[in-house]
């Protein structure tokens, strides 16, 4: 899914709903690949904008309108172009 998709319809009830603990788990990973961008890069760049874009989002979102499996993708995606 693309990530425009993912932050304007990705949301939507009725559709690949998540549990609050799932909601709870992207947040952390989101958190962890803000600050793992940090550490490799020295800041703030276009990936870290959209993700804390994303978490933003995702605050104000009941669990039941987050399409966990498009946004985990999206987070696992940025993650593992940053790993150490």
């Amino acid at each position: 899914m693309a990530l425009q998709t993912i932050l304007t319809v990705g949301f939507y009830i009725g559709a690949f709903m998540c549990t609050l603990m799932q909601k709870d788990s992207l947040l952390n990973g989101i958190s962890q690949t803000l600050g793992l961008i940090v550490i490799q890069t020295g800041g703030r760049n276009e990936d870290s904008k959209i993700l804390a874009g994303l978490r933003n989002r995702l605050y104000g979102l009941a669990p039941e309108e987050i399409d966990y499996e498009a946004v985990a993708k999206l987070v696992k995606e940025k993650f593992e172009i940053y790993k150490l």
